[in-house]
């Protein structure tokens, strides 16, 4: 991997304090390499051999704050799981209560699968959007359009807004499914994060679970609107998660990226702040990895 002088300097000084429960096997090579311009450029060679990191939050009560982000981003997954369930339990009330004549075969085909094709359509826009906007900021965008699209099923005047809300809210839960996991392995500790990841496929049973139980009592209105609750309340959740500090890293904002890892970590700034170092160091090596091999 080749650094210029600006870049060389910048990984030396993050290297530095970051020797703590580290192997590294690195050589610098003092000659220097013709480049295609006909300059000269230094050469750094680094090869990570093993990187551990002992919690910086301590405890249950330590790490709160990441069963609270977790608990808090997956609230919106448990509103796909009603996305995924809604007609088995809308249809039935749907057919009896006729609102708007006869429901045909080929109509309750389309019901069905316009979820699956929302969310077929959002999965590249949601991962451009995680990648330039933020995970944070691209799972709180979805929310008012998540509710919206329920919204427009629990008052819908003809069937075709109940098309066009099956497909928004598809497409929400195909972008959120995709921004969820890449939030939560960014925010949450090395030993815990098996356990928060999985908070998604449980919270998505929940909305299964949710749904049926609402279902049992509920028309397809009322569902509808029950539904929409599960994304409002993950708005409001929301409201005090910070975004990933790596992606904050990644964006060049150094400072709320420690403020966001302390508060991830539930620590203050010097208790972090090795941690910081390493996250730190690896962004910027992928940077220059990704810029000049």
């Amino acid at each position: 991997m080749k650094l210029d002088n600006r870049k060389e300097s910048e990984f030396t000084e993050i290297v530095g304090p970051f020797h703590h429960e580290r192997q590294e096997s690195s050589s610098y090579n003092p000659e220097r390499k013709a480049s295609s311009e006909g300059s000269y450029v230094p050469t750094l060679d680094v090869t990570f051999v093993h990187v551990t990191s002992k919690p910086t939050s301590k405890g249950c009560f330590g790490r709160w704050h990441q069963l609270y982000a977790a608990l808090a981003v997956t609230m919106s997954a448990a509103g796909l799981g009603t996305t995924i369930a809604y007609t088995a339990t809308a249809m039935p009330d749907l057919r009896n209560a006729k609102p708007f004549g006869e429901v045909t075969s080929s109509q309750e085909t389309w019901i069905g699968p316009l979820a699956l094709l929302g969310a077929a359509v959002a999965c590249p826009i949601a991962g451009f959007l995680v990648d330039i906007f933020g995970r944070r900021r691209t799972i709180v965008w979805f929310m008012p359009l998540f509710l919206s699209g329920w919204l427009i099923i629990g008052l819908a005047q003809n069937i075709e807004m109940i098309y066009i809300g099956r497909f928004i809210t598809g497409f929400c839960g195909g972008s959120i499914s995709l921004a969820i996991p890449v939030f939560l392995a960014e925010v949450s500790e090395v030993d815990i994060r098996g356990t928060l990841t999985s908070f998604i496929d449980m919270m998505i049973t929940v909305g299964i679970l949710y749904i049926y139980l609402i279902g049992t009592y509920a028309s397809w209105q009322t569902q509808a609107f029950a539904c929409g609750a599960l994304p409002l309340l993950c708005q409001i959740l929301m409201f005090i998660v910070p975004e990933s500090p790596r992606f904050l890293l990644q964006r060049g904002d150094t400072t709320n990226a420690r403020k966001s890892l302390s508060w991830f970590r539930n620590s203050t700034f010097e208790q972090i702040e090795e941690e910081f170092s390493k996250v730190k160091l690896l962004r910027l090596y992928m940077n220059c990895k990704n810029r000049f091999m």
